[in-house]
């Protein structure tokens, strides 16, 4: 063999070595789907009850609305809801529920067992976190206040809004939002009738978060927003319960693998057919850090 020859076969061997170590390098390690859905205890439930409820708003336009004539659901989160339900292995019609929550039940209603998960317009905080996990976020909003339109001379600043009367929901951050710039105000048990309260006078002003005003002020014209300088940025994520570690991370696995599809995503075609039109061009904003990196089937037919 020639001098040349060998230092060609020498230079393919290390080649293929080098090959071979960079291919081994690019497979996925880790957990994988398979082993976390089969330890979630919560999913397990849903297995036997061959149902996964999920617990939604039902009078929230544009994001979570039930037609009761039809009995069908729309808006953004009835379709993340139904796009997480099929991740799961719930994809038949009838394999999935959901569950009609006000505020203040979204933490109850999982404690207890009555819901697996909740996409209601859930905002992640700190003491949430001591009573119920979250996957996320999958939205970020920031509170703010809607008036009736004829009112827009009225009250424009948090000292105007200190001298009517305002309403949100028991169990909603925006109560919190509201005690912490002094602002006193009535609670009740949804944000439809804290519309409907300001709409006949009961009220003057509805404190809630963005998507939710702007979804009420593109369905009813006689709403408007007022934009209060509260400075406070809430993230939406999907509650989850508290035991169930295994759900949580699925729930993030699935929610990252939108955030790669970018605008290809499931995320950005029910954020594009519901609330641009109100809220203008967005894209699904980052996941917390933490999140356990898991091995699913794309990875598998990848390799």
């Amino acid at each position: 063999m020639s001098a040349t020859r060998s230092r060609l076969t020498t230079l393919s061997a290390f080649l293929s070595v080098a090959l071979i170590a960079a291919s081994a390098a690019c497979v996925p390690t880790g957990p994988t789907v398979d082993e976390y859905r089969a330890k979630s205890p919560t999913l397990a439930k849903a297995d036997r009850e061959r149902v996964l409820r999920i617990g939604v708003q039902d009078q929230l336009p544009l994001m979570s609305e039930h037609d009761q004539a039809t009995d069908k659901w729309t808006g953004f989160e009835v379709q993340i809801a139904t796009l997480l339900a099929h991740q799961l292995g719930f994809t038949r019609p009838e394999s999935y529920q959901f569950i009609r929550l006000t505020t203040e039940k979204r933490i109850s209603a999982l404690q207890s067992g009555e819901v697996h998960l909740v996409v209601a317009d859930f905002t992640v905080t700190d003491e949430r976190r001591k009573l119920v996990r979250f996957a996320g976020p999958y939205f970020l909003t920031t509170p703010e206040i809607m008036i009736r339109r004829t009112d827009q001379d009225k009250i424009k600043t948090i000292d105007q809004l200190k001298q009517v009367k305002v309403c949100t929901t028991g169990g909603s951050t925006s109560a919190e939002v509201l005690t912490k710039y002094g602002v006193p105000h009535s609670l009740l048990a949804k944000g439809a009738e804290c519309a409907e309260g300001v709409r006949n006078g009961t009220y003057d002003a509805h404190c809630t978060d963005d998507v939710a005003i702007a979804g009420r002020v593109h369905r009813f014209p006689e709403f408007a927003k007022v934009d209060m300088p509260f400075s406070d940025t809430e993230p939406l994520g999907v509650g989850l319960p508290l035991d169930d570690p295994y759900l949580e991370g699925l729930v993030a696995h699935y929610l990252k693998k939108q955030l790669d599809l970018g605008d290809r995503s499931q995320w950005q075609a029910a954020y594009d057919a519901n609330l641009q039109v109100v809220l203008g061009p967005k894209q699904q904003p980052p996941l917390f850090p933490g999140y356990p990196v898991l091995r699913d089937h794309d990875d598998d037919q990848r390799r």
